[in-house]
């Protein structure tokens, strides 16, 4: 019963608190993630790209875009699959992942997308981790 006093408490007093910041025009979001995250290597992410990521992350990995890929010749590279699966996912790996598809054009990643059952957008996906690689390297 005390336990869940007390967390009443913090949760009533975390909301005033927040109230007041908001209206006094107080508020921290985008500065405060930056300087939590710096360290992470964690950067926000636009409004566009945050609601695309259900649509990068609709993979099943069935195999078939390793099948038919056309590039991807670097030493780490384990097929376009994992590179959906993981390297894209992990925003502090982006810069390498960004050198692991350094040799995928726009004509492998389209026939990619049309071999796709998910319909996963490649070029976007590819698109996405270079530009937030190139973020975290700046």
């Amino acid at each position: 019963m005390l336990a869940r006093l007390h967390a009443g408490w913090l949760l009533g007093t975390s909301l005033i608190v927040t109230l007041a910041r908001r209206s006094l025009g107080r508020t921290r979001g985008l500065a405060e993630f930056r300087g939590n995250y710096r360290d992470d290597r964690l950067l926000p992410l636009s409004l566009e790209d945050h609601g695309a990521l259900p649509e990068f992350s609709a993979c099943i990995a069935c195999g078939r875009c390793d099948e038919v890929e056309g590039g991807g010749k670097q030493p780490l590279w384990r097929g376009m699959m994992a590179f959906i699966l993981s390297a894209s996912r992990s925003m502090p790996d982006f810069e390498v992942a960004a050198k692991m598809a350094a040799d995928l054009d726009d004509d492998a990643l389209r026939a990619l997308e049309e071999r796709c059952p998910s319909r996963i957008p490649f070029r976007r996906v590819v698109g996405f981790v270079r530009h937030y690689a190139h973020r975290l390297d700046a």
